[in-house]
């Protein structure tokens, strides 16, 4: 659907901007393409910040998933040091560089489904997004109450 390089700052405002004209033409809420959107500038941040810079791409998600976005950042810096792997991406306010560490733990909470591979390499993530994302906690009281 998009694609675009995330060499310098305003890359990531850019990123977020093409992420809200892009998925508005995609049918996504205002609130749902603010989340989003957030997500994405965290992610570009990092992309900038740790791995010098990086391809951001959004497409539709494959067949056999819930309609929605796919969000991808690429980059070839020296990936995440394996052992700082869990806290960089489970630990709120963790962050091996001067921010406030929100970026992974923010991605977790506001998508429906993020992918992560790192190495010396590089580090590759993917965010899902849902067009009509399902409440886990009503799917399963609904889940309860069916019985």
């Amino acid at each position: 659907l998009a694609a675009m390089t995330i060499n310098a700052r305003e890359d990531i405002q850019a990123a977020r901007a093409l992420t809200e004209s892009t998925l508005a033409s995609q049918g996504f809420t205002e609130e749902r393409i603010f989340d989003i959107a957030t997500c994405v500038s965290e992610a570009a941040t990092n992309t900038l910040l740790h791995g010098g810079g990086g391809i951001f791409r959004i497409s539709d998600v494959p067949a056999g998933h819930r309609e929605g976005a796919r969000l991808s950042l690429e980059d070839k810096g020296n990936g995440i040091n394996f052992s700082e792997l869990p806290q960089a991406i489970l630990k709120r306010g963790y962050s091996t560089a001067v921010s406030m560490g929100l970026g992974y733990t923010l991605i977790l909470d506001m998508m429906d489904a993020v992918f992560l591979a790192t190495d010396a390499n590089g580090t590759s993530l993917v965010m899902e997004a849902a067009l009509h994302p399902v409440n886990a906690e009503l799917e399963a009281w609904l889940a309860k109450v069916g019985d």
